[in-house]
């Protein structure tokens, strides 16, 4: 009898251990797709004609010297479709 109920308990504290830790995780994948909405958000902000000018000055010595979207994406930070037009320009 005295077995029975110590498994019972076990079983009952691995439930409960069980049920914290998918409930962590459900959390902390709630955090990771509000940062990525936030994220998406921010990457929305407009720049001048001047600033747009010289970024796409430096694209365009990039995509001279071999480098491929994604350094240039990174190194300028202009969009993908952006990288694409001056790589059409030029």
């Amino acid at each position: 009898m005295l077995s029975l109920i110590n498994k019972y308990i076990l079983m009952k504290n691995q439930l409960l251990l069980i049920t914290l830790i998918l409930f962590s995780f459900s959390l902390s994948a709630q955090k990771i797709e509000k940062v990525r909405k936030v994220d998406s958000q921010e990457n929305t902000k407009s720049i001048s004609e001047e600033e747009l000018a010289r970024k796409k000055k430096h694209a365009i010595k990039l995509i001279k010297l071999g480098y491929n979207n994604k350094s240039i994406m990174l190194q300028t930070q202009l969009d993908k479709k952006q990288v694409k037009a001056i790589r059409k320009e030029n």
